[in-house]
C-alpha cells in the first residue's frame, strides 16, 4: 500500500522475475479471480487439483 508512483508494482516485478529465475513458479491474479476459480472448480470436481497447483507456487502476486 502506498502512494502511486512509488515503485509498489516495479519491486512486485522484481521479486517474481527473481523468483523465476530461481526455478520458483508465479501465480498472478486477483482475489476476486481466484475465489472464482475455486467456486468453479469445486462444481467441476477438481478442487484438489486447483488448490494443489496454487500450493506449488513459490509466489502468488494477487493485483
Amino acid at each position: 500500500m502506498g502512494l502511486p508512483g512509488t515503485g509498489k508494482t516495479y519491486l512486485a516485478i522484481a521479486l517474481e522475475l527473481k523468483a523465476v529465475s530461481l526455478g520458483y513458479g508465479i501465480l498472478v491474479t486477483t482475489v476476486n479471480r481466484m475465489l472464482k476459480d475455486l467456486y468453479i472448480s469445486r462444481a467441476g470436481n477438481s478442487y484438489q487439483q486447483k488448490l494443489k497447483k496454487i500450493r506449488q507456487c513459490g509466489l502468488v502476486d494477487f493485483r
